[in-house]
């Protein structure tokens, strides 16, 4: 697993910002905690995309 700057992390967040969501049909990704680390989360179905640690 490879480590990624804040800057990186960043700019992943941004670029995910506002996807659709890939398991629900009505919910788009927004920044949020998922058990306790930075993750990308849907809006709708609360499904963590993606998690940072």
């Amino acid at each position: 697993m490879q480590s990624i700057d804040s800057s990186m992390e960043h700019e992943l967040r941004e670029h995910l910002a506002g996807q659709p969501c890939a398991f629900c049909d009505d919910g788009r990704l927004t920044a949020g905690t998922y058990k306790g680390n930075t993750a990308m989360l849907c809006t709708n179905c609360g499904t963590p995309t993606v998690q940072l640690w």
